[in-house]
């Protein structure tokens, strides 16, 4: 099992000479699937197709979403939602009702959007925008999407499809909520599931023992990984559990290592994990989830 509790020095020493070696973080490993096909969007009603769907195989979880809207126009953005919904039905509002919810009107025109839960900021409420990355977006939670899109209760991040299975059928809602206005993505949409850094997860899993929890994970690979930091979620709070960092294998390999935590101050039933990688860049991505499952030992 890896151990990770370097002394302080050593980690400063082993940092700056990763740096001095210049390693660089690579940005492949996230895996893009999509759907070219415009998206007709009328001035009231479901767009067409409704649903955009693409079709995922080959992945063993879902981590670090992101979905790209491409060539997306329309003369009133307030009146838009756009869905997005994941195999297992876990589900997130990418946007609604953003932009300036009165005259003068958002009117934008063959714009790239895209949703990251690691965007510094979500679309305007009020005001315009362009093209960028925004965090999920949803101004006017009350809307519900037309059927066959499921129903609410909707998913505030991406990072609320981890849960899901990777593997089938993603599916793209885009509604018009009001009438006059109209626009189109004329470019379809794509999908990357996957880590920003060149960390490959092979499994990560909690098991709850009385009220403490033990967290184990394995990588396949960690060749620009700096470390982890690990996280449990409460009352819509993350609370981070290592005081330091869980420091990675130095240098990269291709071979996986397994890593282990004990979370002493989990409480009894299910608890929800998650695990953050970084990277030699000091980017920071969320790489898996984790909720307890009961134990036989003690």
């Amino acid at each position: 099992m890896h151990e990770w509790a370097l002394p302080r020095r050593c980690l400063a020493a082993a940092v700056a000479t990763m740096i001095a070696a210049a390693i660089t973080a690579a940005t492949a490993g996230a895996t893009p699937f999509s759907n070219t096909t415009p998206i007709t969007i009328p001035d009231f009603g479901t767009a067409s197709p409704y649903p955009s769907t693409v079709t995922v195989s080959g992945l063993s979880a879902v981590t670090n979403v992101r979905v790209t809207l491409n060539g997306f126009s329309h003369t009133y953005t307030n009146d838009i939602g756009v869905l997005l919904v994941a195999p297992g039905g876990q589900n997130v509002v990418l946007m609604d009702a953003a932009g300036n919810d009165v005259q003068p009107a958002c009117s934008v025109s063959n714009l790239t959007l895209t949703f990251n839960d690691a965007a510094a900021a979500p679309l305007p409420n009020d005001g315009c925008f362009g093209s960028g990355t925004y965090k999920p977006s949803n101004y006017f939670p009350a809307d519900t999407f037309s059927a066959p899109a499921p129903s609410q209760p909707y998913g505030t991040a991406l990072a609320d499809l981890d849960a899901s299975t990777p593997n089938g059928t993603w599916s793209l809602y885009v509604e018009d909520f009001d009438s006059k206005d109209s626009g189109s993505i004329s470019g379809g949409w794509s999908l990357d599931i996957g880590s920003p850094t060149a960390v490959r997860l092979n499994g990560f899993r909690a098991t709850l023992r009385g009220n403490r929890a033990v967290l184990r994970w394995r990588t396949a690979t960690e060749a620009d990984l700096l470390g982890f930091n690990l996280y449990r979620v409460g009352a819509g709070k993350l609370v981070r559990l290592n005081r330091t960092l869980i420091t990675g294998v130095f240098g990269g390999t291709a071979a996986g290592h397994a890593y282990s935590f004990l979370d002493r101050a989990g409480a009894r039933g299910a608890v929800r994990y998650r695990l953050q990688a970084v990277g030699l860049d000091g980017a920071r991505t969320w790489v898996g989830t984790a909720t307890t499952a009961a134990s036989s030992r003690n």
